[in-house]
Order: C-alpha cells, then structure tokens, then sequence
C-alpha cells in the first residue's frame, strides 16, 4: 500500500509543473540546510567550539569556580547552568526592585 501511494504521489507531481518546481525549491532548501560544518579554514566550527569553551572556562573562573582543562563536560555544564540561574534571578530581582 505505501509503494503504492508513493507510486501516485509522484504521478500527481509529475503531472503537475508547479509542483515539481515547489518539490526542487524545497530539495533545494533541505540540502543547503544540510551543509555539512566548515572544518577549515577561517570561521570553521571547531574553532568556534574552542572559543566558546574558552570564554566559558574564563567566565567560571571569574566567579571563583575550579574550573581547569580537566573538569569533567558534567560538571562544567552544571557550573555553567548554575551561573545561569544565578544571573537570571539577579536580573529578575534587579528588575522588580525598579518598577
């Protein structure tokens, strides 16, 4: 039964102009989406992935945590979660307090 739907939803868009263009626009789309990451060069992902944790380690550090190379990925994520928390009810507060 699917083979066989398949088999007229592709008759129907055959048949139809405007559909097969949507069905290539669409194709289009989905594989520019798809793009795999840029390994290489300037602005690939993993350099930013390295900036990012950089910047994260940093931050913690600031606020006095012990966070080195070695942290273990939990718990880091738990201090970076935490800190979150922390700056998110600062500014809640912040705001109440100045209406």
């Amino acid at each position: 039964m699917q083979r066989l739907l398949l088999l007229e939803i592709d008759d129907v868009i055959e048949a139809n102009g405007s559909m097969a263009e949507r069905r290539a626009s669409l194709n289009a789309e989905l594989l520019e989406a798809l793009r795999p990451p840029k390994l290489a060069g300037p602005g690939n992902v993993l350099e930013a992935v390295r900036r990012s944790y950089t910047n994260n380690k940093i931050s913690l550090q600031l606020e006095g945590l012990p966070v080195d190379d070695l942290t273990p990925s939990f718990q880091f994520w738990e201090y970076i979660t935490a800190i979150e928390e922390k700056y998110r009810k600062h500014k809640s507060n912040a705001d109440q307090h100045s209406l």
